[in-house]
């Protein structure tokens, strides 16, 4: 896959305490399939796509501590390698195709947010609003498809997604303590022909809940993090879905909870060290409809520097 862009964008400083930034930028993606050992695909399968997209914020601070912001970008997202030319089972059970025909999705999105940040209160939130052309996603072969068995990538014909994204989080003065949220409320609705369903694998509400620890000692900037990740349960509707032989399509909500430590260290702290212990709780859960069961209780070490 080769890609090439271009990126202009400028930001103006209005009166009346206004912002405006604007940006477009220009997209030319070709793929090709150049050799393969599978029998589904042929060699010298290809696609091009080019496209210019646009993007418009505008920002007003005329209140104290408090930024007001209004957005409206385009997406546009190629088909990737995997999803055009591979068949795969990692992860789901069943076979997911490649669809060499697939376009490229194309979105626009519609933002409105508020930041508040004063005395170790910080609170943001942001409405958005998404419609998709060429929603990129998957269905059964059984609905109509060349594929035998299993799932295959397609087009839907739209989709539209809405919601509120949330972060809260105080630092209690003197402490090195700071509780926090942050939370999406969302819904999604994909349309292909004349089937359209609100049972998209998306969970209503998701997020996380916690608190935070920061402080310096002998140098070094010492962190940790213990936390509820939990979401709501999803359910997902297919077309016709008595052929694909799936039964089971619900899955409830969850929750777990965690715990990472950490520090940053060097004559510049670039070096940072961290242990994450995850699902504490040994919780079975999918987050996904078509993904594999998460890990049990398990832990990451993890170790990046900078040169």
């Amino acid at each position: 896959m080769q890609t090439a862009s271009a990126f202009m964008q400028d930001e103006w400083t209005l009166p009346n305490d206004f912002k405006l930034i604007a940006g477009v930028r220009y997209y030319h993606v070709n793929s090709e399939l150049e050799k393969t050992s599978g029998g589904k695909h042929k060699a010298g399968e290809n696609s091009t796509h080019s496209r210019f997209v646009k993007s418009l914020g505008l920002t007003w601070t005329g209140l104290d501590h408090t930024t007001i912001r209004a957005g409206y970008s385009e997406g546009y997202v190629m088909p990737t390698l995997l999803e055009q030319f591979t068949d795969s089972r990692a992860g789901r059970g069943i076979t997911l195709h490649g669809n060499p025909d697939l376009s490229p999705e194309r979105s626009q999105n519609y933002e409105l947010g508020l930041r508040y940040q004063n005395r170790g209160v910080v609170f943001d939130g942001t409405l958005f609003y998404t419609k998709s052309k060429q929603y990129i996603t998957f269905e059964s072969c059984a609905n109509g498809h060349s594929c035998t068995g299993g799932d295959i990538y397609v087009n839907a014909d739209k989709a539209k997604s809405y919601g509120l994204e949330l972060l809260a989080e105080y630092w209690i003065e003197d402490t090195p303590y700071t509780p926090y949220l942050t939370t999406t409320l969302m819904r999604r609705k994909v349309t292909m022909d004349d089937f359209s369903t609100y049972k998209t694998d998306v969970p209503a509400i998701s997020g996380q809940l916690g608190v935070r620890y920061e402080r310096s000692f002998a140098g070094t900037d010492l962190w940790a993090d213990g936390f509820v990740q939990a979401a709501s349960k999803t359910d997902k509707k297919e077309r016709e879905i008595e052929k694909s032989g799936k039964v089971s399509r619900h899955l409830s909500g969850w929750s777990t909870l965690n715990f990472a430590v950490g520090g940053n260290f060097g004559d510049e702290g670039q070096h940072r060290l961290a242990l994450h212990l995850n699902n504490l709780n040994n919780r079975h859960y999918r987050a996904s409809v078509d993904e594999m069961p998460a890990t049990g209780r398990n832990f990451v070490v993890t170790f990046n520097t900078s040169l």
